[in-house]
């Protein structure tokens, strides 16, 4: 499972830098072309789009861990102290 997902993770990462790779190349030929609004609109788009997938990343691995945590963690003893006053 873990193998898994480590070579569907590494698939994502290189496939990410190929669309990457591309993108800026299709910048770099407006620029060539003497066509300076689209390179600048599709630098600053791609770069946006980039900093969101980390962005999303981050928060969504966070939560992810918090949850694990959460269900990994014994019931603090206050709970269990509140729960036998009340008998």
């Amino acid at each position: 499972m873990v193998a898994v997902d480590a070579r569907q993770s590494m698939g994502g990462l290189i496939a990410g830098f190929v669309v990457a790779l591309a993108v800026l190349a299709l910048a770099g030929v407006f620029a060539w072309l003497e066509m300076p609004v689209p390179a600048v609109v599709t630098a600053l788009v791609h770069l946006a789009a980039l900093v969101g997938v980390f962005v999303y990343g981050t928060r969504s691995r966070r939560d992810e861990r918090e949850k694990q945590s959460a269900v990994s963690q014994p019931p603090s003893a206050d709970a269990s102290e509140s729960g036998s006053a009340a008998s």
